[in-house]
C-alpha cells in the first residue's frame, strides 16, 4: 500500500491539495519520488 495511504488510515491531520483553480499547489517531493520510483520499477507507462 502507497504511503500516504497509510498515513491516511491512520487518521489525524493530513496536508490536503489546494482548490483546482489555485495558481500553486504544494506536494510532497518524498512522496512523488517515491512513486516515480515504484512506477518505473513496475514498468509503469504514461500510455
Amino acid at each position: 500500500m502507497w504511503a500516504g495511504l497509510r498515513r491516511l488510515e491512520r487518521g489525524g491531520r493530513v496536508l490536503a491539495p489546494a482548490l483546482a483553480d489555485a495558481h500553486v499547489q504544494y506536494i510532497d517531493a518524498r512522496d512523488l519520488a517515491m512513486w516515480m520510483l515504484t512506477s518505473a520499477e513496475n514498468g509503469v507507462t504514461a500510455w
